[in-house]
C-alpha cells in the first residue's frame, strides 16, 4: 500500500490512527474498537471514513486528467 498523506488531524487524532496501523488484521482492529468509549469509538469510525476517502481520492488522482477541471477551478478562482 501506498503512503498516504491526511492533513488537518489533531494531534491525539494521529496517535488514533498511529495505534488503528499497528493492528494486522480488521478483526485486531475491530476488537480494539470494542473496547473504547462511544464517543472514542465514533471518532475512529469517521477516520476510518477520512482514510478511505484519501485513498478513494489518491486512486482517482494516479488514474484520471484532471487538468480539465484544475483549469477550470482556477480560471473561476481568478474570476471571483
Amino acid at each position: 500500500m501506498s503512503n498516504i498523506s491526511i492533513h488537518g488531524i489533531t494531534k491525539r487524532q494521529k496517535n488514533i490512527l498511529d495505534k488503528m496501523w499497528q493492528y494486522k488484521t480488521s478483526e485486531e482492529l475491530w476488537d480494539w474498537m470494542d473496547t473504547l468509549h462511544p464517543d472514542d469509538e465514533m471518532e475512529v469510525d469517521v477516520l476510518l471514513e477520512l482514510v478511505q476517502l484519501t485513498l478513494m481520492d489518491n486512486t482517482v488522482t494516479c488514474t484520471t486528467d484532471l487538468s480539465m477541471a484544475w483549469d477550470m477551478i482556477t480560471q473561476a478562482q481568478k474570476k471571483a
